[in-house]
């Protein structure tokens, strides 16, 4: 017959099992600080990308409506714009002819309403994402703290068995 383990050595066994927990445990929270620290260089990235280009679109609508102003005070002018259209560069000769600054002035004013409500929805979709987003790393951190909180837990409570059983084991060895 096989010899038995005594309660102390059985004991001894779980402890393994739960060092990997604790293990698992440390290896999860090294997982979420990478994703955590992606995500925030994502974000980053994102953020400069976006700020990159309406910077770019609001130079362009400046130098825009600075050019059509001055072509208001002249009263006679030919002006030579670059638009792309289709991915083409097509270069534009515009005449002066009575109320055509008045209209482009016109088109131009509502234009720029509109990029500046874009603006503002962007503004409001990004705050929105950070606000997502600053939820999400405080659910992990909960979810980490519990995790952590559970795994020191079970430990506690199998060196409080282990303690336990060795003093049974003395008692009866008594």
């Amino acid at each position: 017959m096989p010899p038995k383990k005594s309660a102390t050595a059985a004991a001894g066994d779980s402890s393994g099992e739960d060092e990997i927990n604790v293990n698992k445990v440390v290896e999860t929270k090294k997982e979420l600080d990478k994703i955590r620290k992606e995500r925030d260089r994502k974000r980053a990235q994102l953020q400069a990308d976006l700020d990159e280009k309406l910077d770019s679109l609001r130079t362009r609508i400046r130098q825009s409506v600075m050019a059509h102003t001055q072509q208001l005070y002249s009263p006679h002018w030919v002006s030579c714009c670059f638009v792309r259209v289709r991915g083409r560069w097509l270069t534009l000769s515009i005449h002066n002819s009575g109320g055509i600054h008045q209209r482009n002035v016109n088109r131009l004013l509502p234009a720029i309403e509109a990029r500046d409500a874009i603006l503002q929805t962007i503004g409001d979709k990004l705050a929105e994402i950070q606000v997502a987003g600053e939820e999400i790393a405080t659910y992990l951190d909960g979810a980490y703290e519990h995790r952590l909180n559970k795994a020191e837990s079970f430990l506690l409570s199998a060196e409080d068995q282990t303690g336990h059983q060795d003093k049974n084991v003395k008692a009866g060895a008594a």
